[in-house]
């Protein structure tokens, strides 16, 4: 964690214990020991003693490294699909007027001869 998030996590449980208020959640990242960085999810309350007094925390912790991976490779695949629908509709688009030609280049030829031969007759 570095000295940014300490500070930003700290205010939040201070924040917490002050007003004596839940905090939604926060989320930010920690490192490792095996050098990996994780992404945390935390939601907080405090908890308090017979007498109303703050004595604690109490909260829970999630990992969400996997879940914003996930979230960024779905993203990831929607971008391509846009890209590859974009493609085939522009291929699809370049290739009707292609096919016009080619249709009056393969009938070009005979209807040519024919019309030379009307003419003969």
């Amino acid at each position: 964690m570095d000295i940014n998030t300490a500070a930003r996590v700290f205010l939040m449980y201070n924040t917490i214990y002050r007003t004596g208020q839940q905090k939604g959640y926060m989320v930010y990242d920690i490192f490792h020991r095996n050098g990996e960085t994780r992404t945390l999810e935390v939601s907080s309350s405090p908890s308090r003693d017979v007498d109303d007094m703050p004595n604690g925390f109490y909260g829970i912790v999630r990992d969400v490294t996997d879940r914003i991976r996930i979230e960024k490779m779905m993203i990831q695949t929607e971008k391509m699909m846009s890209v590859g629908g974009l493609a085939a509709g522009m291929a699809h688009e370049l290739n009707n007027p292609l096919a016009a030609v080619s249709f009056l280049s393969n009938l070009g030829p005979g209807l040519l001869s024919s019309l030379t031969q009307n003419r003969r007759t």
